[in-house]
């Protein structure tokens, strides 16, 4: 416990999400998260003062979060994975970085 606790002050700790969806969209304005995430209004999230949130955009939009809290930190991912979760037939939503997504098969019809 001890070791963490050093661990984050010295290095701090980091989390990446992934953001897919065709559209979705993230920007970053003082202290909050704006997403456009598929609702007919963007989400906002309020960040933490001791949390630094970087986006990068790639093929699909990784937020990293920075803290040397790592219970913060993960609090703070999962906060904002909840605002879309990822739904099982096309794997649309915000989900973390190496995090496999088992998608479902859709219905079949009977020609």
């Amino acid at each position: 416990m001890l070791n963490k606790l050093i661990w984050g002050i010295w290095k701090g700790y980091s989390i990446k999400l992934n953001i897919i969806g065709v559209g979705y969209k993230v920007f970053l304005e003082k202290d909050k998260l704006i997403f456009k995430i598929g609702f007919s209004h963007n989400k906002t999230y309020d960040i933490p003062k001791d949390i630094k949130i970087k986006i990068s955009s790639q093929k699909a939009l990784v937020i990293i979060i920075f803290g040397s809290n790592l219970q913060k930190i993960t609090q703070v991912a999962a906060e904002i994975k909840a605002l879309k979760p990822v739904e099982p037939y096309k794997g649309k939503g915000i989900r973390y970085f190496n995090e496999n997504i088992k998608i479902k098969e859709g219905k079949k019809t009977n020609v």
